[in-house]
């Protein structure tokens, strides 16, 4: 039995257990960018660069090539980006894995479809959206609450601003619902 007051147990990452999948990729860029359970490997010197990449494409969903390219390699020829972005999108597919089913969390570039992840890889700003419902002076105490646990920091904290091309807007929204969420 709890003490009235207690310091409640922080929630932990979920780690592997033998024999049973890790669930669905999270990318997290409420603070430094980081992503859980990918399931596959990843070099040490590919992941900054990756991880802009995977945020980038969780929270700009059918994005094409040529805004893929103007946002995570700017100033660089056609041709370096088509070998760039092939190279790190072939490397980001590996490093999440797969579901269940045996589809890749990012699946196969379709010509006129866009680049994005299946539907269950997640961002921690669709956590918050749906704990806030865009409205925090509106949300119940206790999603307020869940909401805050979510923030580890600044909105990409940490990002060379010219890796953050598309992190400007979408990090202004969530740190003024995380003040209103805070007050």
């Amino acid at each position: 039995v709890e003490a009235a007051g207690a310091a409640e147990e922080p929630v932990e990452a979920l780690a592997p257990v033998a024999g049973l999948p890790l669930p669905a990729p999270v990318v997290k860029v409420l603070g430094p960018v980081e992503m859980d359970h990918a399931s596959g490997k990843v070099e040490p010197t590919k992941k900054g660069r990756l991880l802009e990449y995977a945020a980038y494409l969780a929270l700009n969903p059918g994005s094409s090539h040529t805004a893929i390219d103007e946002a995570i390699w700017p100033n660089r020829s056609r041709e370096d980006n088509l070998n760039t972005r092939n190279t790190a999108t072939s490397k980001l597919r590996t490093w999440m894995g797969k579901n269940l089913d045996g589809e890749d969390y990012l699946p196969r570039h379709q010509a006129g479809s866009g680049y994005g992840f299946l539907p269950e890889v997640r961002t921690d700003v669709d956590q918050w959206n749906e704990l806030v419902a865009g409205a925090p002076l509106r949300a119940s105490s206790e999603n307020l609450e869940l909401a805050l646990r979510l923030v580890r920091g600044r909105p990409f904290e940490g990002d060379p601003p010219r890796y953050s091309v598309g992190a400007e807007p979408i990090g202004q929204r969530p740190i003024s619902q995380i003040v209103d969420a805070a007050y």
